[in-house]
């Protein structure tokens, strides 16, 4: 199951993800290009903290600042 999300991006990240999408051959969705990357940038964390994160608990929002 797949979820819409909006989030703030400097502009200078989505045009240059943009590009990638459009010089990439078989034209990735953008849409695509941000879950690998998320997916492997959070692999990469769980595997530099050696387990996965664990679930929030319930009404927990993100400890990071949107901004």
């Amino acid at each position: 199951m797949k979820r819409r999300v909006n989030w703030s991006v400097e502009e200078t990240v989505v045009e240059r993800a943009k590009d990638t999408v459009y010089w990439t051959p078989g034209h990735p969705s953008l849409s695509n290009l941000v879950e690998q990357a998320l997916r492997e940038l959070i692999d990469r964390l769980e595997d530099q903290r050696g387990e996965p994160f664990a679930p929030r608990p319930d009404g927990a929002t993100s400890s990071g600042t949107d901004g």
